[in-house]
């Protein structure tokens, strides 16, 4: 029996939300219980620090200056 054949994309920033999705989603379910302040991490700062970064890389993609 042989392995069904798979490519692997490289990545775009358009696939970025996904991919920040699958990331912290599997981080939340892997480690929530084992932080003791996991809204911190997972809750709406983290959300915050999510949009602060996208606005960065969508200036750097667009070939602007970021502000942090």
């Amino acid at each position: 029996m042989t392995a069904p054949g798979f490519t692997i994309d490289t990545p775009r920033l358009e696939d970025a939300p996904a991919i920040a999705r699958v990331h912290v989603e599997s981080w939340r379910d892997a480690y929530a219980r084992l932080l003791e302040d996991h809204e911190h991490w997972f809750g709406a700062p983290a959300l915050e620090i999510a949009r602060a970064i996208r606005e960065g890389l969508g200036a750097h993609h667009h070939g602007k200056d970021s502000q942090p």
